[in-house]
């Protein structure tokens, strides 16, 4: 599927998708993890840095890896992803 014109990516669909986290002020670099709230760091996507404490990767809301539409898409802790499929 090709990427969302409006965000460029899958990754940056997940991203923008996904709330701020309340207790940070840096809106843009910090949002809450889709599934326990939990900081995560943009610059610490699962394929760029996986052994940051602020990891997360791409969840599918409906569980369909092949169900790339950006409103499907939101961020989410490595392990709080599997806990969601």
């Amino acid at each position: 599927m090709a990427s969302c014109a409006k965000h460029q990516s899958k990754k940056n669909c997940a991203w923008k998708n996904t709330k701020y986290h309340r207790n940070h002020p840096k809106k843009e670099q910090y949002r809450a993890c889709f599934a326990c709230q939990g900081l995560m760091n943009k610059g610490a996507y699962l394929g760029e840095q996986p052994n940051s404490e602020y990891t997360w990767n791409i969840h599918h809301k409906d569980s369909n890896p092949k169900n790339g539409q950006c409103k499907n898409l939101i961020a989410t802790h490595p392990e709080c992803n599997v806990a969601l499929d």
